[in-house]
């Protein structure tokens, strides 16, 4: 299913993105849409609505991709950025919305886990890619393009294989107790007992549980009677 939503309020309005998201919950009541598999993506002020979208909503989107997008509503939280996979594109050239404004995303996202900033290239001479090593986050600066450069984002096969492979993991219906890579049982006794674990988002799809995977760096605790 694809969604295009279109707004004359602007996408920095929580209005506008609170009706998307009312859509979206719509749908997933009415059709046969797989909830883990809900991807945001978005072009110039489109681009921004999909930082806002992943802002307010992040946890229903399993990857996002803004494309020469504008700055995110005054007030983003980039710890919300930074908990959804991205794929960040923007050309050199763009005459429309500068390129400053997706680095300048970026720099708040990389932030976040404190990660040293891209080496952009002062005069580029090809296309800059950037990979980041603490977060599920890509930068891709076309040296050339212009502002439309969203055809050419979505005819790169790559790009398809990237968003794709990743899918949200659903909170469990019921209690269960998962030791993987260092996450377990918290405290044990005649009382109480607490658990904690972290939520995992997959580079892959969420039937295939092998490397390689990101802890998501956010944890639920919660207490259950065991007597």
């Amino acid at each position: 299913y694809l969604y295009a939503p279109q707004t004359a309020i602007g996408w920095n309005s929580s209005t506008a993105i609170d009706r998307v998201m009312a859509m979206v919950n719509r749908a997933s009541a009415e059709q046969n849409v797989d909830e883990l598999r809900f991807y945001a993506t978005g072009l110039s002020m489109g681009g921004g609505g999909t930082w806002n979208l992943i802002n307010r909503h992040g946890d229903h989107f399993a990857a996002a991709a803004p494309i020469c997008a504008v700055l995110p509503a005054t007030g983003y939280s980039a710890a919300n950025l930074a908990e959804v996979p991205t794929w960040a594109f923007h050309a050199k050239d763009d005459g429309t919305v500068s390129y400053t404004t997706t680095r300048s995303v970026v720099a708040s996202i990389l932030g976040t886990t404190g990660e040293a900033l891209p080496a952009y290239p002062v005069r580029p001479t090809a296309d800059f890619a950037f990979q980041s090593s603490t977060l599920d986050l890509r930068h891709t600066e076309y040296r050339t393009g212009g502002h439309g450069i969203w055809g050419r984002v979505y005819n790169t096969p790559a790009f398809y294989d990237w968003m794709f492979a990743h899918a949200l993991v659903p909170e469990p219906s019921g209690l269960a107790i998962v030791f993987v890579t260092g996450l377990g049982l918290i405290g044990a006794g005649s009382g109480p007992m607490q658990f904690q674990w972290s939520f995992r988002r997959l580079d892959r799809p969420a039937d295939v549980l092998t490397p390689p995977i990101r802890t998501q760096r956010f944890t639920r605790i919660f207490s259950v009677d065991a007597t």
